[in-house]
């Protein structure tokens, strides 16, 4: 396992391969794992401490309070509670119900070490060359919080690093006079002194093996020492393929000592058998999701901004599929074909090019024309593509062979402004630009709906229903006597050309709409910090949804902009710009669960066809995998917990 900037990377032993991400911290900097191996708890610098389900890798729980990045973490010997340390405070948390315990607000150096000692935590950290032990207590009674302090005096060069033996009754501690110190924590002794033969100067790290009887200590000379507890004798040397590693944790079973090392790379040792050992490279650089399959099994994904190369991961094992390469510049878009088998990547070098996903094989190239392809979108048979390029057209091609169909001209605007959708039935394409054109194109002939196009103005978002014969759309507010327009949504008849409905019951902006799998509900999302469910048949509002953080919270335009309904009708989705995730019941309109993993705004929802998983992208650089078979129990009513257990990847 490895803790990088952007979460926790789970490796399979025997390959060295990533087998999942633990998500999503922006920042680890401290891990630990519960005595009977478990429960993984990691800390970040986001100021949150996360558990995690080993060795799945799924999310249990989210821990949020501090006011400051978590730099130490510790269980307690029967692993039922987790005390996280912050520059302001130390916090414990109950595991077995999720909750805060208590707080103990004091300054917590950044290199303090944390072990329990009963009930109370037994903080250790260095000043003025001595190490001071401070006891944080509670009287339950009085909810008094005290501190007993006692210190060990190290008479010897200066103390350089610290650590606590599993059970907490032993501090092991270097100094820089080639010695280890090994203190009595309840008496405050000095029991044992180990004089080792390299320059401690260059000592870096120490960490004792979970049956406290051998101690790991690290230089920079690129060693790793063991040492005999008992006897302060040393057991052996082992070179440590990894340079300048301070960061070490055994795996709680004790067959493997996990290292860290610069650049974020990553080794498990064998410390005995010295047989086992796998460097894998960190993931420093958070990475440039592109697009995800329809059903949510595959991302494609950038390393850097200008990046040539597209990378597939599978969203199932969260393990890199292949990487496909062959443009000569920046890949600009990628976009899944509906059924998952072909992805297609333009460029700035001008082309598009077609790829199988199952086996990473170029299909065709398609030549762009005078400009690159900034968007791309497949119709829902997966037989046309189309593209929108500098000169403001729509260009459509046959997917099967990359021959161009035809040009969909008239807009007068620039492409980064430029939005189109397929009808359900991929028989219309509507396209719709900043600057108030709208127009409904006949795909197979290429020509205008004149009628749509001259009545439909100003519009700022557009969606079909199943069927395809129907659209709703939202218009922009332009200036004040436009303000009630931009309020409500009007429903259109695409076949026969004709205004159905239009539904008024929004205060403000609407943002975003979508269809129910039936075509029965639509479902509104606004600026008024509500989603309304309409009925399609009446016009009448059948539900009104909302939150009460909401209107606590300052949320954006496009918070409620992405709306989802599951396969079979039952829950929608919407998401707000701080990461969170709602489900909805919309038979009864009423909360079922509030879903908290991303830490940055929702890019995209969608659910797995047989409706179990939701999978979840973010402007944090991450995926979530969340199985709703496990956030949902019988007992779920409406209120607003923050239960989730999802699994997550990052690729």
């Amino acid at each position: 396992m490895v803790a990088t900037n952007i979460g926790v990377w789970l490796y399979d032993i025997q390959s060295g391969k990533e087998s999942a991400l633990l998500l999503p911290h922006t920042s680890v900097n401290s891990i630990a794992f519960s005595p009977d191996g478990k429960t993984l708890a990691t800390g970040s610098d986001d100021k949150t401490v996360r558990l995690w389900n080993m060795p799945e890798g799924t999310h249990k729980q989210i821990f949020t309070g501090h006011r400051g990045g978590i730099s130490s973490l510790v269980f307690s010997l029967d692993g039922k509670t987790l005390a996280s340390a912050s520059i302001h405070e130390i916090n414990l948390w109950d595991i077995s119900t999720s909750t805060h315990k208590q707080i103990f607000r004091r300054f917590t150096p950044s290199a303090a070490r944390m072990s329990f000692n009963g009930e109370r935590i037994v903080v250790a950290h260095v000043k003025d060359q001595t190490i001071e032990l401070t006891y944080l207590f509670s009287k339950a009674q009085k909810r008094i919080l005290e501190e007993q302090k006692k210190i060990l005096e190290e008479h010897k060069g200066f103390i350089r690093c610290l650590d606590f033996s599993p059970d907490g009754k032993t501090l092991a501690n270097m100094s820089t006079k080639n010695t280890i110190s090994l203190w009595n924590v309840a008496t405050g002794k000095r029991e044992k002194i180990i004089t080792i033969d390299t320059d401690t100067e260059n000592v870096i790290g120490l960490v004792f093996s979970p049956d406290g009887k051998t101690l790991v200590s690290s230089s920079v000379d690129n060693t790793l020492r063991l040492w005999d507890i008992a006897t302060g004798k040393h057991l052996k040397t082992i070179k440590n393929p990894l340079q300048r590693s301070h960061y070490m944790s055994f795996i709680p079973d004790g067959r493997l000592l996990a290292i860290w090392g610069n650049n974020a790379t990553f080794c498990l040792q064998d410390v005995m058998s010295e047989e086992q050992e796998k460097i894998i490279v960190g993931h420093l650089q958070g990475i440039h999701i592109t697009s995800l399959s329809s059903d949510g099994q595959t991302l494609a994904y950038r390393k850097s901004w200008g990046s040539k190369n597209i990378r597939l991961r599978d969203i199932a094992t969260g393990k890199h599929k292949r990487i496909l390469i062959g443009h000569k510049e920046e890949v600009i878009d990628t976009e899944f074909s509906p059924d998952g088998t072909i992805i297609a990547s333009s460029s700035s070098d001008r082309t598009i090019r077609l790829w199988d996903v199952a086996t990473g094989k170029r299909v065709r190239t398609i030549k762009g024309k005078k400009e690159p392809i900034f968007s791309m979108l497949f119709s829902p048979d997966g037989k046309t593509l189309a593209g929108t390029d500098r000169d403001e057209q729509i260009h459509l091609w046959e997917v099967s062979t990359g021959k161009h169909k035809r040009i969909l001209t008239g807009h007068t605007q620039s492409p980064f402004r430029l939005f189109y959708i397929y009808s359900s039935d991929g028989k219309h394409l509507v396209s719709w630009s900043r600057n108030g054109d709208f127009y409904v194109w006949d795909v197979v002939t290429g020509k205008q709906n004149e009628i749509l196009s001259t009545q439909i103005k100003g519009v700022s978002n557009v969606s079909f229903s199943p069927d395809g014969n129907t659209f709703a759309i939202t218009f922009k507010s332009i200036n004040a006597e436009d303000a009630k327009s931009s309020h409500e949504i009007e429903l259109w008849d695409v076949v026969k050309a004709q205004h159905e409905h239009t539904f008024i019951g929004h205060r403000d902006d609407v943002t975003g709409s979508t269809f129910s799998p039936d075509g029965k509900i639509l479902a509104t999302g606004s600026r008024d910090k509500t989603i309304r469910l309409w009925d399609i048949a009446t016009g009448e509002q059948k539900h009104t949804l909302t939150d009460q953080i909401w209107f606590r919270e300052k949320y954006g335009a496009d918070d409620f902009k992405v709306i989802s309904f599951s396969p079979d009708g039952k829950l929608l989705v919407n998401a707000v710009s701080n990461g969170t995730i709602y489900l909805w019941d919309t038979v009864t309109g009423q909360q079922k669960k509030v879903l908290k993993g991303h830490t940055r705004w929702i890019t995209g929802i969608s659910f797995s066809e047989d409706g179990r998983t939701l999978t979840s992208t973010s402007g944090d650089g991450t995926v979530l995998v969340w199985e709703l078979a496990s956030i949902f129990k019988p007992t779920d009513g409406t209120n607003n917990e923050d239960a989730h257990n999802e699994k997550s990847r990052h690729q």
